[in-house]
């Protein structure tokens, strides 16, 4: 089975203690926090400096739209003029900004950020793909295959799942983009020309279904953090439901004892549900 890097978004003070290197395999950044939060900016800088991977959000699930695309390049400049261009060629991917759920426009935002960016920025690349059908979604991934992405995203809760058949919002989120994989799969005789970043959990259950896919590269979540901060603990065969709660409006969360040991517990059982071990 291959291995998959796991990163989950945590609150300021875990970072600046160090869960994060223990807990995960990088660190998952939101651009839009570099704007209010000197530490959380530097905290990225180490966290490259020490060789580790860093995957660089556009904020589009915390902003309801993905962060000024000029401004987002400002910050990955800044990124390499501190850690050094190799360090962010090899360790930095950025997310470029896409539109929800909108497959042409997508595109589009990708195509611009390219011709204006594309040989002026060090980094990895990443778009997400977008669209309101299980068609879109395809086609989506093609086109932004074809503009050389070094991986592709793929949401948990994206239009085209809603109309699966589990009966409640969740699971249809699960059960779509599961549906959404095993098509891709087939499309392209099981051989992705692009691998795949998973955005985002509804289950934590959901990722026991990509354990031998190889194309799965990464996936990022904060659903075992979220619920540890809440002392929820993760039950066997994952969650039968869900906190509505974005990590970031818990940003500034200092965690006692009890639910550190309830976040360090559920990580270690998503990793379970994700890999082997």
């Amino acid at each position: 089975m291959d291995v998959k890097k796991l990163f989950h978004e945590m609150p300021l003070n875990m970072l600046l203690n160090g869960y994060e290197d223990q807990l995960t395999d990088g660190h998952y950044a939101l651009v839009h926090l570099y704007e209010e939060s000197v530490p959380y900016f530097s905290h990225t800088l180490k966290t490259l400096k020490q060789g580790r991977e860093v995957i660089l959000d556009n904020s589009i699930f915390e902003l309801e739209k993905a962060f000024d695309a000029d401004r987002f390049a400002y910050w990955i400049e800044q990124i390499a003029s501190r850690v050094g261009v190799a360090r962010v060629d090899e360790k930095l991917i950025y997310i470029i900004p896409d539109v929800l759920d909108d497959m042409e426009r997508t595109i589009a935002s990708a195509q611009k950020f390219l011709d204006k960016y594309s040989n002026k920025l060090p980094g990895k690349k990443m778009a997400v793909a977008q669209g309101k059908t299980y068609a879109e979604l395809i086609q989506c991934y093609h086109e932004l295959s074809t503009l050389g992405m070094d991986r592709i995203g793929i949401s948990f809760n994206c239009e085209a799942y809603n109309g699966e058949d589990s009966g409640d919002k969740l699971r249809n989120w699960c059960k779509g983009r599961i549906s959404l994989i095993s098509m891709l799969m087939e499309e392209y005789n099981y051989c992705l020309p692009t691998p795949l970043h998973l955005l985002g959990c509804s289950l934590p259950q959901e990722f026991k279904a990509y354990k031998a896919n190889r194309f799965v590269e990464s996936i990022d979540t904060s659903n075992p953090v979220v619920h540890g901060l809440y002392r929820i603990p993760y039950l066997a065969d994952g969650l039968d439901s869900k906190l509505s709660i974005k990590l970031v409006d818990l940003f500034y969360r200092v965690p006692d004892d009890a639910e550190l040991a309830t976040i360090e517990y559920n990580c270690k059982i998503f990793k379970s549900f994700a890999n082997n071990g």
